[in-house]
């Protein structure tokens, strides 16, 4: 898994300047993405899926699974397709001052850090937080792809990988002990290492991975409240349905209303 970063000055708000962009969608096996040049940076994020990109004039070819990234300097060539079925992602479009010439491959990032990152910084655009802190926010996810970054040199640890595989088998994960038997410990034991390296409480995030997921299928698919609430690890799309409210203010249906899909 890799991803095209930027070697730029840490924490320069100045170099990103506005954000034109950002919406969540879905991309398909059937249909080719591009080819298109933009006159913008993009910040392309697969949160579920795999996608096949070709970039640039050397015809980069990268095989990306979610949750994983790529950015997309101006002016740079690129085109692929989802791999198998469809991939669910982010967008962010962003004007900012940076050297497109220190663009490079580098290895995985902490991905589960940073998908929780981008899908707060979804949460401000939807609530239509002001600007400048949705910049400061976006610099702060660049910067977890700096170059100067030490936890960009880290390969993912086993939590993340526990988090990575809960993501794909949501549907079976009732509740943080089957999140726990994938990560090979007891429940108390996984909740413990997930507060220690997160700060949170594990069945927090398991929640919001299901919220994340319920906007995405509300977003880009015309699955009922039921069928999403399978997908997610609910049983009941009653429950689905009152925690989601809760906690977006928005029930599903108009949720789903306000959202739209980006092409």
């Amino acid at each position: 898994m890799l991803i095209i970063l930027v070697s730029y000055k840490k924490n320069d708000m100045a170099l990103i300047t506005n954000i034109l962009r950002q919406e969540t969608g879905q991309f398909s096996a059937r249909f080719a993405i591009g080819p298109a040049r933009w006159d913008f940076w993009d910040l392309l994020w697969l949160h579920k899926g795999q996608l096949e990109l070709t970039l640039g004039a050397g015809n980069e070819r990268l095989n990306l699974q979610g949750p994983s990234g790529v950015l997309i300097p101006p002016g740079t060539d690129f085109k692929g397709r989802a791999i198998e079925g469809n991939a669910s992602a982010s967008i962010v479009h962003f004007e900012a001052q940076l050297d497109q010439n220190c663009v490079q491959l580098v290895p995985e990032v902490d991905c589960m850090h940073v998908q929780n990152l981008i899908q707060l910084s979804l949460d401000y655009c939807r609530r239509s937080e002001k600007m400048d802190r949705r910049i400061r926010l976006l610099v702060s996810i660049l910067d977890c792809f700096s170059e100067s970054s030490e936890q960009g040199q880290q390969s993912s640890t086993r939590l993340d990988r526990a988090w990575r595989e809960a993501i794909l088998r949501l549907d079976q994960m009732r509740s943080v002990a089957d999140v726990a038997t994938i990560y090979g410990q007891a429940e108390s034991t996984f909740r413990a290492a997930h507060r220690k390296q997160f700060g949170s409480s594990a069945g927090r995030h398991l929640q919001q991975l299901r919220l994340s997921e319920t906007e995405r299928y509300l977003a880009t698919t015309g699955f009922g409240i039921a069928e999403i609430a399978r997908l997610v690890g609910y049983a009941h799309a009653e429950t689905l349905s009152a925690v989601f409210k809760r906690s977006r203010g928005k029930t599903p249906g108009e949720f789903r209303r306000w959202c739209q899909r980006f092409a």
